[in-house]
């Protein structure tokens, strides 16, 4: 990395050894070497320098400036709590980011979306507390392996996803289908940083049931306006006419809250064979529209 001064002129070939360390950014210029961050006589409010100088870092004033220096941020964390309903189609629910995270930055959060890349930065914090500034999931989003560490949605480590919405000032938490089951928790941090503050979004998501279940007095219990099964758990002609809109999806659970078949649009009639291996017993299916609940059947299948 190269830095000029605000006439245009170079005034350091290389910045180097960036890290961040006890609430400082610490780099060195030229070849310097970075030994300790902060250096030993830096001060907790101002830009300060180490003993150690580079040649090749001189000012157009000929005043001379150190190799390495630090600045000292204010950190501030903001924990949020979140049910996050098993799901097999990358459904999300949203939280709503407090004001209290931008009276901290400094902005309202109207203008939240304006400061990006204007002083506003985002970045994860990973476990063993580095940073990582790239986003894997939809911008600014990342998704997350069991420990809260950074990664991406080809890894077959990747469980929880959270992505940022700046319009709304808003995140939306989902997960990896099939990869997480109900009594999992996991945890992982996000956060934004502008001027000298930071804000870390501390998550904690538990996998929850998607719908409560109960025990059936009769089979066939319906609480949508229309049914989707026919006898011994067919599907019936409605669902055709459901499954044709672009974001349908049938899931169909044991009472363990198991996903165990899946229907997404386009249908598809091997389906059908598909349902009739599962065991007799009692099964909830859920349509979703949207992500939002349409209909739920509770039913007996009897062979």
């Amino acid at each position: 990395m190269e830095l000029y001064n605000w006439s245009g002129n170079k005034i350091y070939n290389k910045i180097s050894h960036i890290t961040e360390k006890n609430g400082y950014i610490c780099f060195t210029v030229g070849n310097a070497v970075l030994e300790e961050c902060p250096p030993k006589n830096s001060s907790s409010s101002t830009l300060s320098s180490s003993s150690v100088t580079s040649s090749s870092s001189m000012l157009s004033s000929s005043s001379e400036v150190s190799s390495s220096s630090s600045i000292q941020m204010e950190q501030k964390e903001f924990i949020y709590a979140v049910s996050l309903p098993l799901d097999s189609s990358y459904g999300t629910v949203e939280v709503a980011l407090e004001n209290e995270i931008f009276d901290f930055l400094g902005f309202a959060s109207s203008e939240m979306a304006n400061l990006l890349d204007n002083g506003l930065s985002y970045f994860v914090l990973n476990p063993d507390n580095t940073n990582d500034f790239i986003s894997t999931a939809t911008e600014l989003g990342n998704w997350f392996d069991s420990l809260g560490y950074s990664t991406s949605w080809e890894n077959e480590k990747a469980r929880i996803f959270s992505e940022i919405d700046l319009v709304s000032a808003k995140a939306k938490i989902g997960h990896y289908p099939s990869r997480v089951q109900t009594g999992d928790i996991y945890s992982f941090r996000q956060g934004f940083s502008y001027g000298a503050k930071k804000a870390i979004l501390s998550f904690q998501v538990s996998i929850v049931l998607p719908e409560p279940t109960e025990t059936l007095a009769q089979p066939f219990e319906i609480s949508g306006q229309k049914r989707i099964f026919a006898k011994r758990m067919f599907l019936h002609e409605n669902i055709f006419m459901f499954l044709q809109k672009r974001n349908a999806v049938l899931n169909i659970y044991d009472l363990n809250g198991n996903l165990k078949v899946g229907i997404r649009h386009p249908y598809s009639a091997g389906v059908s064979s598909e349902m009739r291996s599962l065991k007799n017993g009692v099964y909830r299916a859920v349509l979703r529209i949207d992500g939002k609940i349409a209909i739920t059947e509770s039913l007996h299948y009897l062979r």
